[in-house]
């Protein structure tokens, strides 16, 4: 198994001038609609400061003015965030070489977080076993309406599975991200997934990129096995579960605590459960072989 982790400025620094790169990407719709935000926002909340000179007949309450002015402005902010996150340097999710497949898991709404974290999986054509394409739509009902969404998924089979490091690593980053002291929650933007046994790599192409989905597989066909298009019900199952906590990691825990860094072994606990801030407490100080035993995956 040749597949390692690097980090993504470093995955930069590798990739040569040719490569074929995948982003995510926004349109010009976006920033316009942006900008129609943001002036709605500056109207809004000076607008009790040039009405009497502009409408001075005017019958709009100026708190209706403010409060429009405020709902703009959370809209811009977020708009705003989300566009600037694009553009960094390593908003790419694959990057393709004549040797080498680059895949960065680590979300593009995330770029503040560590650049020194691996983030990046590097895969040779010998790793790839095949890559399928699955497209799908996907219809939600409710009540009150029904939504039409476009699902579609890149799985790549492996050779041999990732290590257990590896894969401990990926759901990490989609779980969860130490902060300090504390554990911060993701977004649910997970852009890349791994199977439970190791050996399936799911992409997540339901957002806009740049090149599109069905140019990305028309280009990773010349160098790989690619199957035709499938149904995404049919890929293999995916899980967003933390890793498994196992008996050697359950013994790490203990001893970190037993070693009086009891806010980093509840900061290690939480990385491999979905135990509360207070549950993962009680644990460490009751025990977590005692606390936790039927949670811990003995094969």
């Amino acid at each position: 198994m040749s597949a390692d982790l690097t980090t993504e400025p470093q995955a930069r620094q590798l990739v040569s001038a040719d490569a074929f790169i995948v982003r995510e990407s926004r349109g010009v719709g976006d920033y316009i609609l942006w900008l129609v935000f943001l002036t709605a926002t500056i109207a809004g909340l000076s607008y009790p400061f040039w009405r009497a000179y502009l409408l001075p007949d005017a019958k709009f309450p100026s708190g209706m003015a403010v409060f429009g002015g405020l709902f703009c402005w959370l809209f811009a902010a977020l708009m705003g965030g989300e566009l600037k996150a694009v553009r960094q340097p390593g908003n790419w999710l694959l990057m393709l070489t004549a040797n080498q497949l680059n895949i960065h898991f680590r979300s593009f709404h995330h770029w503040k977080w560590p650049a020194e974290d691996k983030t990046v999986l590097r895969l040779s054509p010998h790793d790839v076993e095949y890559i399928q394409p699955r497209e799908s739509l996907i219809v939600e009902r409710t009540t009150k309406t029904t939504v039409h969404k476009r699902v579609r998924i890149l799985e790549i089979f492996l050779r041999d599975a990732v290590t257990a490091e590896q894969r401990d690593i990926i759901l990490n980053e989609n779980m969860s991200m130490p902060r300090g002291k504390g554990i911060r929650s993701r977004s649910s933007h997970k852009p890349v997934r791994v199977s439970e046994d190791g050996f399936v790599l799911s992409i997540d192409f339901s957002g806009r990129t740049n090149p599109n989905f069905m140019q990305v597989v028309t280009k990773l066909g010349e160098r790989y096995r690619i199957r035709p298009i499938g149904e995404v019900e049919a890929a293999a199952p995916m899980h967003d579960s933390p890793p498994a906590l196992t008996p050697d990691r359950v013994r790490a825990i203990e001893t970190l605590a037993g070693s009086g860094d009891k806010i980093g072994a509840i900061q290690m606990l939480r990385q491999y459960t979905n135990l509360s801030l207070k549950e993962s407490k009680d644990a460490i100080e009751n025990g977590v072989e005692r606390t936790l035993g039927s949670r811990i995956r003995r094969n």
